[in-house]
Order: structure tokens, then C-alpha cells, then sequence
């Protein structure tokens, strides 16, 4: 059914979020039916209504009341440039392929927009073919969308030229070679998401167990990454390219290197990275093979160090509990591994490696810089603090991350600096506290709820 209004105000505010629109008075198509007959008739079907919309057009779902629409005509064929999918509002709109064919497959070169519409049990026939819930030639948009359970060659939920999700869900799905969520040619932007459970499986030289770009850069924000795996860059990866996190959780990831982040350049801001796992005992939470800024974050638990980078720049940080192995063919350190490393008002404390004692900072020699810093053990002479910083377990003290409290009677409270003048700490609370900051990246306030701290850890 084709209304040749303009499109409905709650679809423009929407989507119009995220683009300007091409025609401001393109028609909405309407869907009225959950069945995918071969030849439908007296009703609109998602494939009927597809095949009827113009360029620009929006398929509108909102009004169905079912929860799945099945397919039973192989995949849904998009060959418009642009085009837009809204589903309800009140309830999610699944579209299962039934591991038969993929969800969408969008031929176009221009922008296909899914808000509201969840695809499952996605799978892309071929050998090398991308893309298991949706495939796209052109730039994807998933907003409120959910995609699970899909397999592919590359981008096991998605692929596309450039992918860009905002308060979306990619859950256990699989590819081959890399993406075992979202994999993008180019750039890939993920804000206000989940990504977990994902993996890219091939035995050698997988990538991104959760997101991959082959040709560009990622970005993450306000998003949890975890639990999934790769043989390198178990959340992400890209190289040789760059990745830049903020205010995101990496968790319980696991790949041979970067066990949560595999990238030629990285930077980190306002992140825990904590409990992932470089099995070959390099970058267990990061590993940039150029360059990694970290920036008010807390780097904890990993196995295979905390991170690595051939140059690392540390700032208001906190890196503590990261244990590597001893006999590891890449060197070894239990907090930072790096060739050069500048530290600057962070915590790099109580990491370990196995059987060895205290290791928190290796680098070359001459190559350790830091500054109003507690580093407990390093390779080179440092001037810092080298006493217990007393902090709290790794702990929810609000702003959405975990993190270590510092506790009372630390001997970092009041001896950090801010050179790059941050507001905030970690968790969004002040990040000055009586004239001068504390070190690491959590700042004591003047009234700390005790109970938040769920025992003491001399970590």
C-alpha cells in the first residue's frame, strides 16, 4: 500500500537523526501483513512492499502487530540506492531467515536506514560471502536494531561499505575471516551498544571477533563490547588502520594477540578494559602495533598484559591486575609493554607475571618517561611512587564502567596532575578534588560511599 503523504513525523524526527533527507516529501509504503507469500495478494507484504518503494522511499512496519515476519522467499533484495525500514516502536519486529538465506541483501550505493527492525538466523550461501543477517554496497544505518545468530565469511551480522549502529544489539553471531559482528570496508562507527558473544573462527589470521573494518577507522562510544573472540583483536580490530574508544566497557574478550583490541594506531578514553585474554601473552586488553593513547581509564584483570604498543602515552590511568606468562615469544610484561612508554599522573601497580613477581612496566632501555605517577615495578629508574596504591576490587561506583576505588589513607589522593585539564574522572564525577587531582583514574570525592567498595584489594 503506497501513501504518497509526506513521511510520517515520528519516521522524520527519527531518522532524521542520523541523515538529511534526499526528498523531504519521498512516500512511505506501508506493510500490513507478517506473511512472505510468493504471490501475495490483497496485502502488502515486507518483499511486496520493497519491490513497490521508490528511491528515498520509507517501508513503513509500525503498525504490524506481530513479533516475526519469516522468510520463505530467500533473502529481501533492496535494489534502491537509498531506503529507508522502520518497524514499531512498542515491540521488536524480528525478521528470521531461518539460517536459509541472509535477511537483506541491499544492492544499492547509497544509504539503507533499519530503525526497529531486528534480524536473526541469517546465512550468507557461498564461501566468501559476506554479510549473514544484512549485506549492503553502500552505507548501513541499525538503530534499535537487534542482529543474532547469523554466520557469514565476513561480518557474521553485518557487512557493508560503511556501518554505522547506534543503540543496537550484535549477539552471537559468526564469521570466518573477520567481523564476527560488523565488518565495514571502510569506516565503522558503533555509540550506545551492545556487542557481545560474537566470533570470527579461522584458525590463523581472524580479526574482530565483535567489529572489523578492513580499509578505515573505528569508532566506539558509550558501549559495551564483550565476550567475544578472534585470533586477533578479540572486541576489534583493524589494521593498518585506527581505533579510538570512549566511555566503552571491553570485557572478557579473548584472541592470540590483543585480547580485546587489535589496531595499528589506538586511543582510549573514559574506558574499563578488563578480564580479556591474549592467549599468545601479548596485549591481553590492548595491543596497537604504532601508537596507544589511554586517557582516565582502568586496564584490569587481563591475562597476556595489560597492554602493548610499540609507543604508549599514559594519562590520569589506572593499570592494575594484568598477568602475563612467562615464557612468551614476544617479551613480557604483566602491566605495559612497550618500546617507549611516557606515564603520566597514572597507576601502573600489582601486575604480574607468572612466576616472576612484579613486572608492570618493560620498555627499552631509556625508554620509560613518567611523571607524578605510582609505577610499583618498571625496567628503567622512574622518580614515581613505588608504594601499594590501596585501591578498592574492580566494582561498579557508578558512571556505567567499573572501576577501583581509591581508598582511604591511598597515597595517590592529592598527588596527581591533569595536563590535559579534564573535568571529570573516569566516572563522570569531579576530577579535582581539594586543589589537586589524586592519581589514576578515579578521584575520591569528598564523601565516597564506603559500601560501593565491596571489601579491600590491595590492588
Amino acid at each position: 500500500m503506497r501513501d504518497a503523504r509526506r513521511k510520517p513525523i515520528a519516521a522524520a524526527v527519527l531518522l532524521g537523526l542520523a541523515h538529511c533527507w534526499a526528498d523531504a516529501f519521498a512516500d512511505t509504503v506501508i506493510v500490513d501483513s507478517c506473511n512472505d507469500p510468493l504471490f501475495p495478494v490483497f496485502e502488502t507484504t515486507l518483499r511486496s512492499a520493497i519491490a513497490q518503494a521508490q528511491e528515498n522511499d520509507t517501508v513503513d512496519l509500525s503498525g504490524l502487530a506481530c513479533s516475526t515476519i519469516t522468510l520463505e522467499q530467500g533473502e529481501l533484495v533492496i535494489e534502491q540506492h537509498s531506503l529507508d525500514l522502520l518497524g514499531p516502536y512498542d515491540h521488536e519486529l524480528t525478521i528470521d531467515a531461518h539460517g536459509v538465506s541472509r535477511a537483506i541483501h541491499h544492492y544499492g550505493t547509497g544509504d539503507l536506514y533499519i530503525a526497529y527492525v531486528s534480524a536473526t538466523y541469517g546465512a550468507a550461501s557461498g564461501v566468501s560471502e559476506s554479510g549473514g543477517c544484512i549485506r549492503s554496497s553502500g552505507t548501513l544505518h541499525l538503530l534499535h536494531a537487534t542482529l543474532s545468530h547469523c554466520t557469514a565469511y565476513r561480518g557474521g551480522g553485518a557487512f557493508a561499505s560503511e556501518v554505522r549502529a547506534a543503540y543496537a544489539q550484535i549477539a552471537s553471531n559468526s564469521a570466518t575471516l573477520g567481523g564476527g559482528g560488523l565488518a565495514s570496508d571502510q569506516y565503522l562507527f558503533v555509540e550506545h551498544s551492545d556487542v557481545l558473544g560474537n566470533h570470527a573462527d579461522h584458525y590463523s589470521d581472524s580479526k574482530g571477533g565483535g567489529l572489523y573494518s578492513r580499509f578505515n577507522n573505528i569508532v566506539v562510544k558509550d558501549s559495551n563490547i564483550s565476550n567475544n573472540a578472534s585470533t586477533r583483536g578479540g572486541a576489534l580490530a583493524t589494521y593498518p588502520y585506527s581505533a579510538s574508544l570512549t566511555r566503552a566497557t571491553i570485557s572478557g574478550n579473548m584472541a592470540g594477540l590483543g585480547g580485546g583490541v587489535y589496531a595499528y594506531s589506538l586511543s582510549v578514553a573514559d574506558c574499563t578494559v578488563d578480564n580479556n585474554f591474549a592467549t599468545l601473552g601479548r596485549g591481553g586488553g590492548l595491543y596497537a602495533t604504532h601508537h596507544l593513547e589511554i586517557v582516565g581509564s582502568t586496564i584490569s584483570g587481563n591475562k597476556g598484559g595489560g597492554a602493548f604498543s610499540y609507543s604508549t602515552l599514559i594519562r590520569n590511568s589506572t593499570i592494575v591486575r594484568n598477568t602475563a606468562p612467562t615464557a612468551s615469544p614476544y617479551g613480557t610484561a604483566g602491566g605495559v609493554l612497550a618500546d617507549y612508554a611516557t606515564i603520566i599522573s597514572s597507576i601502573v601497580a600489582n601486575n604480574s607475571v607468572a612466576g616472576a613477581g612484579p613486572a608492570d612496566v618493560v620498555v627499552n632501555p631509556g625508554g620509560l618517561t613518567a611523571y607524578t605517577s605510582l609505577i610499583r615495578s618498571a625496567s628503567e629508574p622512574t622518580l614515581s611512587l613505588t608504594v601499594d596504591p590501596r585501591l578498592g576490587p574492580l566494582a561498579d561506583h557508578g558512571g556505567g564502567r567499573r572501576t577501583h576505588a581509591v581508598l582511604p589513607g591511598s597515597p595517590v589522593i592529592d598527588l596527581g596532575s591533569n595536563p590535559l585539564h579534564l573535568q571529570t574522572d573516569e566516572r563522570g564525577l569531579p576530577r579535582t578534588v581539594n586543589l589537586k587531582p589524586d592519581i589514576g583514574a578515579y578521584e575520591r570525592q569528598v564523601v565516597d560511599d564506603q559500601l560501593l567498595y565491596d571489601g579491600f584489594d590491595s590492588s
